[in-house]
């Protein structure tokens, strides 16, 4: 099965999983950049990334990665207000996704992604198999690992 992994980073978790995981799957690996993106790591920039998320906003992208070889896309996304990112909202929309096996990865600081999963079922239209991952800064953080190591083991039976 051909996998690409598709992710939004804007503070490097989700970077983070997403190289692991297309490491571990021999999997392609595909950055969604917005053309202009959120300035910083701190406060202001994650709140300005909730307001855009809690409004479905679609930010153009540098490219919409070209999925057609692929059976299967793993998507990473943070989650902030308790929606995926608005980079995310540009690839859903986009119809990019129709047709692929879905897996996704999430990372928030609350570790309450039930929001943010069902509006990328939703869009996508097919059953998920998903891994919730804490925050790196959060010390409920530690077992991420092990949680990435699970969700590889699944992807690979």
């Amino acid at each position: 099965m051909k996998t690409a992994v598709v992710y939004y980073s804007h503070s490097g978790n989700v970077k983070d999983a997403a190289e692991k995981i297309a490491a571990a799957l021999s999997a392609r690996l595909f950055t969604l950049e917005p053309k202009k993106p959120l300035k910083g790591t701190g406060f202001l920039s994650i709140f300005k990334g909730g307001g855009q998320a809690t409004l479905g906003q679609k930010p153009a992208l540098k490219s919409i990665p070209d999925l057609a070889d692929f059976d299967r896309v793993i998507l990473g996304t943070p989650v902030w207000a308790g929606k995926c990112a608005a980079p995310v909202n540009t690839l859903l929309a986009s119809g990019a996704l129709k047709g692929k096996e879905l897996s996704v990865f999430t990372a928030s600081g609350g570790g309450d992604d039930r929001k943010a999963l069902s509006q990328i079922a939703a869009a996508a239209q097919v059953p998920l198999h998903t891994v919730s991952l804490i925050d790196a800064r959060v010390p409920a953080s530690s077992d991420n690992g092990t949680k990435i190591d699970a969700f590889i083991e699944k992807l690979k039976d």
